[in-house]
């Protein structure tokens, strides 16, 4: 086995601290508590915004479903009735 000197020793030394992360003492965390406290007022436009983005996502799932059944339906086959005499546009009444 090559044995390094002293010089390549403390490259390699430097080299491998510059590669390893720096690690932060360990911080006890509790995970019962919030994060963050946040007012009344805040809670309440959070609760807003997610009852209007759920009302907005049903609305919108609702358009759809309604868009589907309206493409479903066959177009209703209704009878025309064609007249037998031409349509005559003086005053006078049709005589056929």
């Amino acid at each position: 086995m090559k044995h390094l000197s002293n010089r390549g020793w403390a490259f390699g030394a430097a080299l491998s601290l510059a590669i390893v992360p720096t690690v932060a003492p360990a911080q006890s965390i509790d995970l019962n508590r919030p994060l963050t406290t946040l007012s009344p007022a805040q809670l309440q436009n959070l609760n807003n915004r997610e009852r209007r983005l759920d009302f907005q996502q049903r609305q919108q799932f609702n358009r759809e479903i309604d868009s589907l059944a309206i493409q479903r339906q066959p177009r209703p086959q209704v009878p025309v009735m064609k007249p037998r005499c031409p349509l005559q546009t003086s005053g006078t009444a049709r005589t056929c």
